[in-house]
């Protein structure tokens, strides 16, 4: 028996009950049952309770089917959730503000470190048995962009072969006015627009400093 019929069944039930109870009381023998009116009164009182319940299960599952109708744009928002939580994260790892899982460093020989000194970033391997990891500055600028830093008095060594160094990131020009610098959003730093690439991430775009650009495409080679 479904919902619907059950309950057309018991308002049957209360109407014959009240009959019987309006019949009763006009009856000539209604003193040789004196708790008739006791049962009646407990009968009617199962009933409603009964319809009652009825009532609740009918919003019940209006309720159960408008979350299945629901389940849909639900699983999209959570999953839409997930995919910019991992976009994020992804962003974070390559400047070290999040811990990348062990399954994905596969070779210590590329995983680098940010030593903090008036040299800013160079990249140095964290494994003591391989040697230094050399970058040719002027390769790094054409591929990201990155002005060399000068290293002033040193400046004349250059031409005596030394034309390869561990690359020591970009310099802040003086003819730069401030408010033309942005912030990276990987390492927080301070950089010229034209030094920098915005990635199309979600929920937001990341500013990436040339910097940390050439850390990516180190980790990635």
């Amino acid at each position: 028996m479904d919902l619907a019929t059950a309950e057309l069944v018991t308002k049957l039930l209360v109407e014959d009950v009240e009959g019987l109870r309006s019949q009763a009381n006009g009856n000539p023998h209604e003193h040789d049952l004196p708790g008739a009116d006791f049962v009646y009164s407990e009968h009617l009182t199962s009933l409603h309770d009964q319809l009652k319940l009825f009532e609740d299960r009918r919003i019940a599952i209006g309720i159960n089917n408008a979350c299945h109708e629901d389940m849909g744009a639900i699983r999209e928002a959570l999953a839409s959730e997930d995919e910019a939580a991992h976009d994020h994260d992804m962003a974070l790892r390559p400047a070290g503000m999040c811990n990348r899982p062990d399954n994905v460093l596969h070779n210590t020989a590329n995983t680098v470190q940010r030593v903090v000194g008036s040299g800013g970033l160079s990249l140095e391997p964290q494994s003591s048995t391989i040697g230094k990891i050399e970058i040719n500055e002027h390769q790094a600028a054409s591929l990201f962009s990155v002005v060399p830093k000068k290293r002033g008095r040193d400046e004349n060594n250059e031409a005596s072969g030394q034309g390869r160094r561990s690359y020591a990131g970009p310099t802040r020009r003086a003819e730069e006015p401030a408010n033309d610098r942005t912030e990276c959003d990987i390492c927080a730093n301070s950089t010229n627009p034209t030094e920098s690439t915005t990635l199309d991430c979600k929920p937001k775009p990341h500013v990436w400093c040339g910097d940390c650009m050439v850390r990516v495409f180190d980790l990635a080679t």
